[in-house]
């Protein structure tokens, strides 16, 4: 189920009692095994009790690796294997979330609510996260959303076009207004407005027209997820916490993925030598309306010197993991 480079990933996690990270790969290979197995041979949506006695202990195994290390992720952006942490997470989500599929046949838009956000979503996010773009965009595709002009379903589309790739796209939706009655429900769909915010200032950034927005997505980002929680004192001694947690959750999973974004954006990718920085500037910004990011093979030929004007380079990848991308980028050098 994974090459040697996502072995290496996975087992880079956040070591955790009773997580075995050199069996890690296998366990979650296991759980894949499993869970089609079942798909095979039960061709129809099953009952909880057939679920339980099939596929319960590794539903639960999922859920524990998913939830611990996602958590890891919001609370400790800075941490050395983030990367790894929120790939371990997001494939855990993603494999608990095909599993539960194979029981569940309402088509329901994808929680967004004030205690929560849905696994999908944050699997999704997760994978951005963990610079694997494909994975997101294929995780993308499980998010529902509704046919309405809610905030909600605003945010739903936009999540998914930030994983597909589809940034002019955030850009061009029209967005409607918040309502303006400050009831519960209704703070908490500010709140998912501002993400949305966060999110176009993201795309505008990622296309190289940073302008087009006149906010910092990690500013943004940083701003919800301290306002949604708010200490309350009473008296000397008693304290509580009034905390919307799925919109801060949300706000922090998209803070980490900001950055990876950034670091892995084509439009950020540096002039080669005796290449005009304006031309390529432009060259890069058409590009990244199509092929906005660069997966972790991209940025290790680059780093090998792949666009070194004169040099000759033979590629030799999967089909499906980029050379397309690496092509174009190539192109452009010689016609430059």
């Amino acid at each position: 189920m994974f090459d040697q480079q996502t072995i290496d990933l996975i087992q880079a996690a956040p070591p955790l009692e009773g997580l075995d990270l050199n069996e890690l790969p296998k366990d979650l290979t296991r759980a894949y095994s499993a869970i089609v197995s079942l798909r095979m041979r039960i061709r129809e949506s099953i009952n909880n009790e057939t679920y339980e006695a099939e596929l319960g202990d590794i539903d639960r195994r999922l859920q524990a690796i998913a939830l611990t290390q996602e958590a890891l992720v919001a609370v400790a952006p800075d941490r050395k294997n983030r990367a790894a942490a929120a790939f371990v997470a997001a494939t855990a989500h993603q494999l608990r979330f095909s599993a539960r599929r194979l029981k569940e046949t309402e088509n329901m838009s994808s929680h967004l609510g004030t205690e929560a956000i849905a696994p999908e979503i944050a699997a999704t996010v997760l994978f951005l996260i963990a610079g694997r773009a494909a994975d997101a965009a294929q995780m993308a595709r499980s998010i529902a959303f509704g046919e309405t002009d809610s905030v909600e379903d605003h945010l739903r589309r936009a999540i998914i076009d930030l994983a597909e790739g589809r940034l002019s796209g955030i850009l061009e939706r029209n967005v409607g207004q918040a309502a303006n009655l400050f009831d519960e429900s209704t703070v908490v769909g500010l709140l998912w407005l501002e993400l949305l915010r966060g999110i176009r200032a993201l795309a505008a950034s990622l296309i190289g027209q940073d302008d087009l927005v006149g906010a910092r997505p990690e500013d943004v980002f940083a701003n919800v997820r301290e306002i949604a929680v708010e200490e309350i004192t009473f008296g000397d001694s008693a304290r509580v916490f009034s905390i919307f947690s799925g919109p801060h959750h949300l706000a922090s999973l998209l803070h980490g993925a900001s950055s990876d974004l950034t670091s892995a954006a084509i439009v950020n990718v540096v002039a080669p030598a005796a290449l005009s920085t304006a031309a390529w500037r432009g060259f890069l910004r058409r590009l990244s309306r199509r092929r906005p990011y660069l997966w972790p093979n991209h940025r290790e030929a680059i780093k090998q010197g792949f666009l070194t004007p004169g040099t000759s380079v033979v590629l030799s990848f999967p089909t499906g993991a980029g050379k397309s991308t690496l092509a174009e980028l190539k192109i452009g050098v010689a016609r430059l």
